[in-house]
């Protein structure tokens, strides 16, 4: 291991004085390029240079106490692999724009082409470029649970290192996943901020922000991306898969076909624009000719399958919307593209459903009566709400009543209800602009429902929260109040009109409506057995 560590070092120090520093002595690039370019290489000589050191001296201890036999290694390996992920992480996860960095530069700029050039005939380098040795660090990184596995094959059972070596192997194969997955997402947020860019999504209500979270699979993914032919119509479409939604778009130039849109420069270059509004996962399925002309509406059965019912005779493969009823037949670049889109749709359906089911499932725990005799019943009546505001161009605004004890565990001491959505709120006349550019709007919802209390009154209370929904996005909360049902019961107790019409103001949630004053109007009535 110590003769692997040595060439590696050596080629990490050879980096530096052959290429990074004439490069940066010269006027051929600029220093924001190079740090790209150079990210945390010189934290990584310093930390592989301490490796080093660790490993020579423990060869030396045992030179100079037995015949040079090296008998336990793996306390070092389990004492510096953990200080390797942050540094491998920050330099790995970027290395792809380095890569795109130094070839663009290599291609387009003949001064610097040249110079890099020159250093890559230094005696040194043995005639390898630099981009050769910018996969170094990753190329280590994969080794290291190979070599370790080989120390820890060459350990008896019994061998007071075994425990060591057992757990640096771990360590190993830690760090190489935890280095791949910082890969994958680093990729992924480009891939996402790219389409941010270039493709224009117009004609929907809300605004896509790519590269965030969706409303319940968590972060965005892209899991498949590619050209598609429509087969009635013979259009051009590139085709984006994520983990919650199904985009087509056609480009604004129109260009060669190709099979991997990121590997492909022209394609990369293009704009898109959207085709039909995105498709949500549990919107669409696949089907087959056999199964669209034998089964009635041509619905297969919903249950999750990951095999293919398709014949692989041709490209096509058809995709249902249930919505609309609408059947869709695509053509794929090839057999194994195809293929790859079945299985990614399949998959993607599959964790969709998992996730909706398991957000379902708690809303309906959430709705469970708390246990006990009742002491009275709380009706509310959601009537609407005044200086409502959206980041998007139309607000779809619900509310959530909750009754029970603030700090208890709501999933099973709280009774929760939600209105329906109101959709597709317009400003009306009061409603003015303000400082932020946001556009204020009125909901009506007039929506009843019921709470048995089975807590004293001075213990329980109602909070009303307000939402705007985005089928997008998490749900972004407008605001909320709380109100204390003792202090309820003393307002209805003096007044005459019952029942109790109240004006609830919300304290907004976020930043943007800080001077915004939204208020939701209930229709309250208090009645203890």
């Amino acid at each position: 291991m110590e003769v692997q560590m040595k060439v590696y070092v050596h080629d990490l120090k050879n980096v530096i004085s052959v290429f990074e520093k004439p490069l940066r002595r010269s006027n051929v690039i600029s220093s924001e390029s190079l740090d790209t370019i150079f990210l945390n290489w010189t934290s990584l000589l310093e930390f592989n240079s301490k490796f080093l050191q660790a490993l020579l001296e423990r060869r030396a201890y045992y030179l100079q106490n037995s015949d040079g036999t090296v008998e336990l290694i793996g306390d070092i390996i389990v004492e510096y692999i953990p200080g390797m992920i942050d540094i491998y992480i920050g330099f790995c996860s970027h290395q792809l724009k380095a890569a795109k960095l130094l070839q663009k530069k290599t291609e387009n700029d003949e001064a610097f082409r040249e110079l890099a050039k020159k250093c890559s005939m230094n005696r040194k380098t043995n005639g390898l470029p630099l981009g050769a040795y910018l996969l170094k660090p990753m190329q280590r990184i994969t080794k290291y649970p190979l070599v370790v596995k080989k120390i820890l094959s060459n350990t008896p059972n019994d061998h007071p290192d075994r425990e060591s070596c057992e757990r640096a192997y771990e360590l190993a194969q830690n760090l190489c996943d935890a280095v791949n997955e910082a890969c994958r997402s680093q990729e992924n947020e480009e891939r996402l901020d790219w389409i941010q860019n270039h493709v224009k999504c117009e004609g929907i209500d809300q605004n896509i922000h790519f590269n965030s979270m969706t409303k319940f699979m968590g972060p965005r993914l892209i899991l498949n991306s590619g050209c598609l032919t429509k087969v009635n119509s013979g259009k051009e479409l590139v085709a984006f898969l994520f983990n919650d939604f199904f985009l087509l778009t056609v480009p604004v130039n129109q260009s060669a076909r190709f099979n991997n849109l990121w590997a492909s420069e022209k394609g990369m270059a293009n704009s898109y624009r959207m085709y039909k509004r995105p498709i949500f996962l549990n919107d669409m399925e696949l089907v087959d000719d056999a199964t669209l002309q034998s089964v009635p509406n041509g619905i297969l059965n919903s249950s999750p399958s990951f095999t293919s019912p398709f014949s692989s005779e041709n490209l096509n493969f058809i995709l249902k919307i249930k919505s609309t009823e609408r059947v869709y037949t695509f053509k794929a670049t090839s057999n194994n593209d195809r293929n790859n889109w079945i299985r990614s749709i399949n998959l993607a359906k599959h964790e969709y459903s998992e996730k909706l089911g398991q957000r379902r499932s708690r809303l309906s725990l959430s709705l469970n009566e708390p246990p006990g005799n009742g002491i009275g019943r709380l009706l509310v009546t959601v009537l609407e709400a005044v200086q409502l505001f959206t980041r998007n161009s139309t607000l779809n605004s619900y509310c959530r009543v909750s009754v029970g004890d603030k700090s208890s565990d709501q999933s099973k001491y709280r009774q929760i209800s939600e209105t329906k959505v109101a959709r597709s709120c317009f400003p009306t006349e009061r409603d003015k602009t303000n400082n932020h550019g946001l556009v204020l709007f009125t909901a009506n919802w007039n929506y009843s429902m019921q709470f048995i209390l089975k807590e004293p009154l001075q213990n329980t209370f109602l909070t009303l929260a307000c939402f705007d929904e985005d089928p997008f996005a998490p749900d972004l909360l407008i605001g909320q109040s709380t109100l204390s049902l003792d202090d309820l019961a003393e307002e209805i107790k003096d007044t005459t009109a019952r029942p109790l019409t109240k004006a609830c103001k919300l304290k907004c949630a976020d930043k943007i409506g800080m001077n915004i004053n939204p208020v939701v109007y209930l229709k309250l009535d208090l009645l203890l057995f």
